[in-house]
């Protein structure tokens, strides 16, 4: 009997724990702008200079990031603007974090902007909500879809998984959001593949 107090007592700690350097992350964050919150959105951007190229290969470079990464049945380039120097795709951060055991998972879905001019580029990634997806043997899935600003961290409400949860995705998200941004970065300036910006082929 000792014994199982002692292992429930190192397990409620280990979560407690666990929680609190969550909670740390996303303070650290917060506290160095790693994300911002604008008109209800997660954003995250970044301004890139230097980048080779005149406009019109600097769009091409990146057409090609986009034809790449947004090719599954929930992503989609919404605006493809040459002229204009706009690219606009919507992706989904597919199961940021898994919870009850594995039978819940949350998702997300992202808006990436990369705006074009001569040498540089703006980009700019978004999330505005997710969604927690339950798996039912014998039944259908149920979805929940919450708005991120209107639930904890921000807030004390909480959606149909626990804050800690909501916390977990969010900090994902943010990192992911990073993630997708620097993977830009790297196919403007080298390539997707070893080679592929190369003209002297």
């Amino acid at each position: 009997m000792k014994k199982a107090f002692i292992l429930i007592m190192l397990i409620v700690s280990s979560i407690a724990l666990f929680a609190e350097k969550k909670e740390d992350i996303f303070k650290k964050y917060t506290d160095e702008k790693y994300y911002e919150v604008n008109n209800g959105e997660i954003v995250v951007s970044k301004i890139l200079e230097g980048v080779p190229g005149t406009k019109d290969e600097i769009y091409n470079r990146i057409k090609s990031f986009f034809v790449r990464t947004y090719k599954d049945g929930k992503s989609v380039i919404q605006v493809d603007d040459k002229e204009a120097g706009v690219l606009i795709g919507k992706g989904q951060y597919f199961k940021i974090v898994a919870f009850s055991l594995g039978g819940g998972i949350v998702n997300a879905d992202h808006i990436l902007r990369v705006d074009i001019k001569d040498g540089r580029i703006r980009v700019v990634c978004s999330i505005s909500t997710m969604t927690n997806l339950f798996f039912i043997p014998g039944h259908e899935n149920i979805e929940y879809e919450y708005h991120v600003v209107d639930y904890a961290p921000f807030t004390n409400k909480r959606s149909s998984s626990t804050k800690s949860v909501q916390l977990s995705a969010l900090i994902k998200c943010i990192e992911l959001m990073h993630y997708s941004i620097d993977n830009l970065e790297k196919a403007v300036k080298v390539g997707l593949i070893k080679g592929e910006n190369r003209t002297d082929w």
